[in-house]
């Protein structure tokens, strides 16, 4: 609804036009119940503009405008802009019925505040200095009207007040889209109003401040009119829009579905719902995402779209029930069409030229729903998704959409509505909550689960059968680990502790204890998903060794052959060589558990075909070195002849070779020496996996023998890790929780606490809820009044200092953030200033501002290492902002007004195991928690996965003595051969080649002393394990103990 007021001025200002317009819907998080009393503060209040206009016409044409649908994000100002007025070329030369606008003013105002603020609807730096000139003047006409202090400037920044000291939770004002489409654009909202009734049923007018309204109404309608009235109020505004640009962009959306046997999707689907979010986050009730339906021929057009990539999905829905009947196919095939999704599951258009399109393939599908996606490990909402079908490839059609809810992600996974009995579907969340409808595990075809068949079942319970597919799993691969002597004890006991934690949720389920249910699911989830990548890791490690000494057979079949059959014919010679390695390669198959792991063949071919590609590659560069030599000397006509090096150290080498085989008796011992050594090291050493609580003890003395759980950067904490917390330590002792409403991102801004006519800043929010008084005593810091009872109630405390600035005592009233809070008690801010927590720093919020560097330094300190790991150490203090300067409320209320959670505290009564506890949670949650004892020792506490090397210090002299008897027999060797030397010398043989002669010897004994070593450690090690004579004894062939005996028998040698 709109209406045009003619100027009244007889020059210029007459032909500039200026549009006031301002929204009429309300929203509520029940749509049929939605008052919007507050909602409607600002249409009445330009309604007040449009009788002061009329009783005194404006020198500029004026048009009103009362615009719909600005609580869907913001559809009413895209509507218009879309009938009315755009810059861009190709969109203004399809106007409907085009409106030559000059400068949008809109009015977002609420009941809850007395004061208004001018703001120019971009936080843009390169903007905001022309917007400069609409500041003064519209504090120019305030000071005229004698309300200089009721308008508040948010574009040029006044004793550190910028938009955000006067906007809580930021605005989502109808005018920056007016600002996109290329116009200068105002806005006049007010100032310091929360708005905690928007968006509720309870939006009526009985909380409505009326006094407020019609002073703000008064207030607006005069600005207006003394700006309306002045002819160059857009003087100078030349320079504004040449620097605006036209952003605004449109989108076509196309939903087609694939005809029977076709690969081409041109089957149009009428009526499909597109969603697409317009915004990171609701702000003030607007929502985030804009929806639309398609016509006929399955088309949609998305106006008003910022250049940018957008989220969106589109589904059909049964007419009559609501239901969805097709969802986006993400299949290969679909994706060819409308392109890879969003790790969401929704797809991502990037708009940018002034026509785009995306199409979007659909599918008729069934979903289930999942819950409670939480990653155990990190405590944050999951947010990958990977569908399998039941043989592990991706399914012919499938769909999913991940979302947030107050705990960790929702999700539905979509299959077809056809599906066959086989078109059964696996899950896999971020790599590792795995949801496979596992049938048990006694092998891995087994544990691999049968998937789920959608249109028949759901997933049930997401976290305890994740928890029982992943054990099935680990057990069954486990198992066959441990049939080879391939044992880690820390993986036993995750798993076995796992096994007992599901067994106690089952239970809990039955006897219906819902709260011990999902602690003890959770609990079972966070162990086994800590054990799943190791001893997925663990199977890999088996493989990367098998592939290690598969490469040594190679040199040791070649040094077998020389030194048993030495053939003159070089048939005979790779006859001797595949005869070896055949042989080689047989027994390695029947006692390596690779090869259960894999197919033998499958293994050997792989390295057949790696060994082929090295030894062409070796030939082409030995052959192409060759030509360019031959090409040189001919273009330069100098014939050079030289010794290959390489021929001359083959023959050396191949000397030395026949010189062991010349002495079999020393060569022998010497081999059986080595052989015996690396059985040694295989089979007495072991490289472990250990969970160990690293503990960095802090100099301070503990104020409570309890917790502190926080972020090192002081970033807000997932609701995730409070729900876990409140989980495992809930009813353990008493737990705080703490939230801060304070400045953040490097910038400045204040909080207005008003009272009976007067105002004082703040600089930060408190919020603490009741048992903080037991935690840390803080009501002890109370001069007047008392400690909260309830963590929503309507109260606040307040420091000594700003209470007496404000005049107000215990029982009075102040306002924050539009809101009445009673003060229930004031503070002393030397006892608050001395009050330290379990990190020695201070309860109050932190100053970023002050903190910047250091913030920078943790910031990149915060990486976490493969486990997920944190490093304890890494912690250093931040600023706090002084106590005068805070107000502490509730925690819930403090929510509400858009604080955020920043740590959790917990205290232990005297008779609570608290270490117990504390390295139970670190088993399977990677934090750092701050622990104190009862008798003040303060520790950060950390779980880390370390490596244990056990063994070495027994094999110290089995070691040397290997080491003397290679030196004896090489020593020997060359005193033997001193007269060979000489004669090599004379004739010209070269020292290096000489040296040659004793490398290979080294050589042969390295490489045959390992692989015969390793060999027998096998063989004898599944016979032991046959007879059951392996008690005690653990025979670790993993490729990083296999791979470091090896290295180390060699390093021995050479």
């Amino acid at each position: 609804v709109w209406a045009v007021m003619p100027g009244k001025d007889a020059g210029t200002a007459q032909n500039e036009t200026v549009l006031v317009h301002a929204y009429y819907d309300a929203p509520s998080v029940v749509p049929a119940r939605a008052p919007g009393a507050e909602a409607a503060v600002s249409v009445a209040a330009m309604l007040e503009v449009a009788a002061r206009l009329q009783a005194n016409p404006p020198a500029h044409t004026v048009i009103l405008a009362a615009l719909g649908a600005h609580f869907q994000g913001r559809q009413g100002i895209v509507a218009f802009l879309d009938r009315h007025a755009r810059r861009q070329e190709y969109y203004a030369a399809r106007l409907a019925e085009p409106l030559n606008i000059d400068l949008f003013i809109g009015l977002d105002l609420s009941s809850h505040g007395e004061r208004v603020v001018l703001w120019n609807n971009t936080d843009s730096y390169a903007l905001k200095r022309f917007f400069v000139p609409f500041g003064r003047r519209f504090a120019e006409y305030a000071e005229a009207l004698g309300r200089a202090e009721a308008v508040a400037n948010g574009i040029s920044p006044i004793r550190g007040m910028d938009w955000d000291s006067y906007m809580p939770g930021g605005l989502a004002a109808d005018g920056e889209l007016a600002l996109e489409a290329g116009f200068p654009s105002l806005t006049l909202a007010t100032v310091g109003d929360a708005r905690f009734a928007l968006d509720l049923p309870q939006d009526t007018g009985e909380r409505v401040a009326w006094d407020n309204v019609e002073g703000q109404a008064a207030l607006v309608a005069d600005l207006l009119a003394h700006a309306l009235a002045d002819t160059v109020l857009l003087a100078g505004q030349e320079r504004l829009e040449e620097a605006l640009k036209d952003r605004l962009r449109d989108l076509r959306v196309k939903a087609r579905t694939f005809p029977r046997r076709s690969q081409v999707p041109d089957r149009p689907v009428a009526g499909a719902l597109v969603a697409v979010q317009v915004e990171q986050e609701e702000r003030k009730g607007v929502r985030d995402v804009r929806y639309f339906l398609t016509d006929a021929a399955g088309l949609v057009r998305v106006p008003g779209l910022v250049q940018g990539t957008y989220p969106l999905t589109v589904a059909a829905l049964d007419a009559e029930r609501g239901t969805i009947t097709h969802v986006v196919d993400l299949s290969e095939r679909a994706q060819a069409h409308h392109g890879k999704p969003r790790p969401d599951g929704r797809l991502a258009k990037n708009v940018r030229w002034r026509q785009n399109e995306q199409s979007a393939v659909l599918f008729p599908g069934v979903g289930r729903p999942l819950y409670g996606l939480v990653e155990p490990r990190l405590l944050r909402a999951l947010n990958k998704v990977k569908v399998l079908s039941a043989d592990g490839a991706e399914p012919s059609q499938y769909g999913y959409v991940l979302g947030k809810s107050s705990i960790g992600s929702v999700g539905v996974i979509y299959g077809p509505a056809d599906a066959a009995a086989d078109d059964r579907v696996k899950v896999i969340l971020d790599g590792q909550l795995l949801l496979l409808n596992s049938e048990g595990s006694q092998s891995e075809t087994e544990a691999r689960g049968r998937g789920f068949l959608l249109t028949e079942e759901g997933f049930g319970a997401a976290t305890l059968q994740a928890a029982r597919d992943v054990w099935n799993l680990d057990a069954a691969r486990l198992g066959v680990l441990k049939e080879h002597g391939i044992e880690n004890q820390r993986l036993t006991r995750l798993h076995a502790q796992a096994a007992v934690a599901i067994a106690e949720a089952e239970a809990a389920a039955e006897q219906l204890k819902w709260d011990e249910y999902v602690a003890w699911s959770r609990k079972a989830l966070g162990l086994e998903t800590r054990a799943y990548p190791e001893v997925l890791a663990t199977l890999n490690d088996v493989l990367e060794g098998v592939i290690f000494f598969m490469a040594l057979l190679l040199p040791a079949a070649f040094f077998g052959e020389r030194l048993l059959f030495a053939a003159a014919d070089i048939r005979r010679q790779l006859a001797g060589f595949g005869l070896l390695l055949l042989a080689i390669w047989l027994i390695l198959a029947q006692v390596h558990p690779a090869f259960e792991l894999a197919e033998p063949l499958v293994v050997l071919l792989a390295f057949a075909i790696m060994a082929m590609a090295a030894f062409v590659l070796f030939m082409l560069v030995g052959r192409f070195n060759r030509v360019m030599a031959q090409h040189q000397s001919q273009q330069t006509r100098v014939h050079a002849q030289d010794l290959s090096r390489m021929s001359a150290s083959y023959a050396a080498f191949m000397l030395g070779i026949s010189n062991m085989r010349r002495r079999p008796l020393r060569t022998g011992l010497t081999l059986a020496t080595l052989t015996l050594l690396t059985f040694t090291l295989l089979s007495f050493t072991s490289f472990e996996q250990q969970i160990r609580y690293a503990s960095f003890r802090l100099s301070h003395t503990g104020a409570y023998p309890g917790i502190l759980i926080r972020d090192r950067g002081w970033e807000r904490l997932t609701p995730e890790a409070l729900d876990y917390a409140e989980s495992h330590f809930g009813g353990s002792g008493w737990m705080g929780r703490r939230g801060w409403y304070a400045t953040e991102g490097g910038k400045g801004s204040w909080i207005s606490v008003a009272a009976a006519g007067n105002a004082v800043r703040a600089t930060g929010l408190l919020g603490l809820t009741p048992e903080e008084a037991q935690i840390t005593e803080v009501d002890k810091s109370l001069v007047a009044g008392s400690f909260f009872v309830a963590d929503d109630e309507g109260t606040c405390i307040l420091p000594l200092d700003m209470a007496a600035a404000l005049g107000v005592g215990v029982g009075d009233q102040v306002e924050v953030f539009g809101r009445a809070l009673e003060v229930r008690g004031i503070a002393d801010p030397e006892r608050l200033g001395e009050l330290r927590d379990l990190d020695d720093e201070s309860l109050m919020p932190a100053d970023f501002v002050l903190s910047g560097a250091e913030m920078l330094q943790l910031g990149a300190a915060r990486a976490v290492d493969i486990a997920g790991e944190e490093d304890p150490h890494e912690l250093r203090p931040f600023i706090h902002i002084e106590p005068q300067h805070v107000v502490i409320v509730p925690y819930q209320t403090l929510i509400e007004a858009g604080g955020s959670l920043r740590s959790v505290a917990v205290r232990f009564p005297g008779e609570t195991d608290g270490q117990a506890l504390v390295e139970d949670y670190l088993t399977r949650v990677a934090v750092t928690l701050f622990v104190g004892s009862p008798d003040g020792r303060v520790t950060a506490l950390s779980s880390v996965g370390l490596t244990a090397v056990q063994g070495l210090g027994v094999l110290a002299i089995p070691a040397l003595v290997a080491a003397l008897i290679v030196l004896n027999a090489m020593m020997g060797a060359v005193y033997e051969r001193l007269r060979e030397i000489g004669i090599y010398s004379s004739v010209g043989l070269a020292p290096l080649h000489i040296a040659l002669l004793f490398v290979a010897e080294a050589c042969v004994y390295a490489v045959l002393g390992t692989t015969l070593g390793y060999l027998l450690g096998q063989g004898l090690g599944r016979v032991l394990l046959g007879l059951g004579l392996l008690q005690g004894l653990t025979l670790n062939y993993s490729s990083l103990a296999a791979i470091g005996a090896a290295l180390a028998v060699m390093g021995v040698v050479l």
